[in-house]
């Protein structure tokens, strides 16, 4: 008889980040021959109460990229009908916050309670980072054992799935059919570098990172230059001469654009923290696109300042934007790429997910787990 799995993750109504790591789990997953595999989305609390039949039929509950509310009434119900749940952590919402410095003393404590009740009832637990070990330690008490890993971010199968058809189109075609008539933002792309900030107001992280950007226009003066914000739900406007902010964009139109961009742009100041590695870097470095970004938007990769990435800290923005095709910053942008190939594609968190769930199911169920096609 075959295992019931079940990934409960977001709705695929919007792709951010939060979707991309939980599609990974199931992309890898759907085709085991040992499991049956399924994704249920959930967006709100009640959703847990009408879907608990899902619940009730399934073996193994992975828990991924739901809000901490959703997180913890799930593994209560869960546990209360004695089902194996593994939770996979992206990050620690409650410590995000407190590190913004934004004090919401209600909400800090609603995080914090659900992120115990997760951690504790949860039967194992993912995380994207070492770095997350040492917080869930601190802050929570999660001992490290057998029941705690490590699992890395990577470049998303859904993410290769768009990029592979799009990288052979040319893109100045992408820009005139697909990007130029949805943004209307009447800028010709041969004569205006574009830099791209994706800040998707769904992280406390991002907002602190876009108020910085809205601060550092008053350094630039260029005519050439334009800054696209992407990831706020807010109509498209100009915020300024060389900033625009084109709300939320459609994943595929996302991944146009970065193709057709000059550089990435991530001012994260050190109180915006993240669990793992960002999606928005890998995917940069995956396209070739010179990635400008403070060491914190560097968070939990192996990259090097002036090797792999230029250091927002050690630049003068302006000067470095209007210089930004040189061969020295195209040189850095292949060492990003390389590293990307080389430790962060999708196949690498196939592998060690596999490796997590074998020994999961040893102690579980004493069966073995079969993998789909060579990871």
């Amino acid at each position: 008889m075959n295992i019931e799995l079940l990934v409960i993750g977001p709705s695929a109504t919007t792709t951010t980040g939060s979707l991309l790591r939980p599609y990974n789990i199931w992309y890898t997953l759907k085709g085991l021959n040992t499991m049956n595999v399924r994704y249920l989305p959930i967006t709100y609390p009640v959703e847990v109460l009408l879907n608990i039949r899902s619940i009730i039929r399934s073996n193994i509950i992975i828990i991924s990229g739901v809000s901490p509310w959703i997180s913890a009434m799930i593994l209560i119900v869960s546990r209360l009908l004695g089902k194996c749940v593994i939770l996979d952590v992206h990050g620690s919402p409650y410590y995000e916050h407190i590190m913004s410095g934004r004090v919401r003393i209600i909400r800090e404590l609603l995080l914090y309670v659900n992120e115990y009740i997760s951690y504790r009832l949860s039967t194992n637990i993912i995380v994207a980072s070492r770095g997350l070990i040492g917080i869930l330690r601190k802050y929570f008490r999660v001992r490290l054992n057998k029941r705690l890993y490590v699992l890395p971010n990577s470049i998303s199968y859904l993410f290769m799935k768009i990029i592979r058809p799009l990288m052979g189109i040319d893109r100045r075609l992408l820009w005139n059919v697909l990007l130029k008539p949805k943004l209307n933002v009447g800028m010709d792309n041969n004569d205006t570098k574009i830099v791209i900030s994706p800040l998707p107001d769904v992280f406390i992280g991002n907002l602190i990172a876009y108020d910085t950007l809205i601060n550092m226009i008053r350094e630039l003066r260029s005519n050439n230059i334009r800054i696209i914000i992407t990831g706020i739900r807010k109509e498209l406007k100009r915020i300024d001469n060389l900033i625009i902010n084109v709300g939320y964009l459609p994943y595929i139109d996302y991944i146009a654009l970065l193709l057709n961009a000059q550089a990435i742009l991530l001012p994260y100041p050190s109180n915006s923290v993240c669990g793992g590695v960002r999606n928005k870097v890998l995917e940069a470095g995956y396209c070739g696109v010179p990635l400008i970004s403070t060491k914190n938007g560097v968070l939990h990769l192996d990259a090097k300042g002036w090797i792999h990435y230029i250091p927002l800290e050690e630049v003068k923005l302006s000067n470095l934007l209007i210089n930004i095709d040189t061969d020295a910053i195209k040189s850095i942008s292949e060492n990003m790429r390389m590293l990307i190939l080389e430790k962060y594609l999708p196949n690498y968190f196939s592998r060690n997910l596999l490796t997590i769930l074998r020994e999961i199911l040893r102690r579980r169920f004493r069966k073995p787990l079969y993998k789909l096609g060579n990871y």
